[in-house]
Order: structure tokens, then sequence, then C-alpha cells
């Protein structure tokens, strides 16, 4: 199992694309300043 790891500039734009992944099959999280890293 492969696993990949995306930098974007923003923590909207992360929540943003974790949305996206999620809709369309691909398990996804964020990991920023507003999340916990649990």
């Amino acid at each position: 199992q492969a696993l990949t790891l995306v930098f974007v500039e923003t923590k909207k734009g992360a929540d943003s694309l974790e949305h996206w992944l999620c809709m369309n099959g691909f398990p996804a999280t964020t990991i920023h300043g507003d999340r916990t890293q649990q």
C-alpha cells in the first residue's frame, strides 16, 4: 500500500483537497494547525 504526502499553500486548500479526494473514493486526511495529529 503506497502512501502520498501532498503539500498545499493554505489550510482551506488542504480541507478542500481532502473533501474532493474522499468524494472520489480516495482515503485522505489533513494535517494542519487546526487539526490534532492523532
